[in-house]
């Protein structure tokens, strides 16, 4: 409920759409596990003016408008250009919304929450009902195995926060990280998260396959410096 919140709060401010979704039976029919926000709660991080806005955008009878002509691409690429602006402006203002709902509950979020031994070696990415998988299993690693483990839970997938990130693992050596994404027909396994991490952390050695299209310019470091990225995919049953 705290996500939907911040979902919702955040998409009225930046007008782009977020999707906020569960991702899997248990998690969306245990009631017992949802924690209720107050009335009060709501109102403070949901904008009314930003509500009256975004009705009075909506399409009317009464005050027609025309949208959605179509274009020659030297038009439309100019407006699609345009928008940038507000994509970028995606991660700082969902990142406001969430310490505004820590303010008001003391839950703490944020789009890269790290969790583990500060100086660990090995270091998972995931995101959505599989995050509180691993961390629970990097505690019980930790716990019986003498540390060494960490885990970095996603909030925002898209846009994806390039400064959040590092900000995330500043600090944390992370020779080995694994790259857990959900398993979609026609992709290689965890190839939206490998992407993203991929792009941003170009000092990572590949495992398996070589890097996506498009890497950075940049000349990663020798490869016995440098962290090794291992994706792995999930989702394939139902407890994924």
């Amino acid at each position: 409920m705290d996500m939907a919140l911040i979902a919702q709060a955040a998409t009225l401010e930046t007008r782009i759409p977020i999707v906020h979704f569960f991702d899997g039976f248990r998690t969306s029919h245990e009631v017992n596990k949802i924690q209720l926000l107050g009335e009060d709660t709501m109102n403070k991080l949901v904008d009314r003016d930003l509500v009256i806005a975004h009705l009075e955008r909506a399409l009317n009878p009464e005050n027609p408008v025309m949208r959605g002509t179509a274009q020659n691409p030297d038009t439309y690429f100019q407006g699609r250009e345009s928008v940038n602006r507000f994509y970028e402006a995606v991660p700082a203002i969902v990142q406001r919304k969430m310490d505004e709902l820590f303010a008001e509950t003391g839950r703490r979020y944020h789009l890269f929450d790290y969790v583990g031994d500060p100086q660990a070696e090995s270091v998972i990415v995931s995101m959505g009902s599989g995050a509180s998988t691993v961390r629970q299993t990097v505690d019980w690693l930790n716990a019986s195995q003498g540390g060494g483990y960490g885990g970095i839970i996603v909030r925002l997938f898209r846009p994806f926060s390039r400064e959040h990130l590092l900000e995330a693992i500043v600090g944390v050596p992370h020779r080995r990280v694994a790259l857990v994404g959900v398993l979609v027909g026609g992709l290689r396994g965890a190839q939206r998260v490998e992407q993203e991490f991929w792009l941003r952390r170009p000092d990572c050695t590949h495992l398996e396959a070589p890097p996506p299209p498009d890497p950075p310019c940049a000349a990663p470091p020798p490869p016995d410096a440098a962290p090794r990225a291992m994706p792995r995919p999930c989702g394939r049953g139902p407890r994924g």
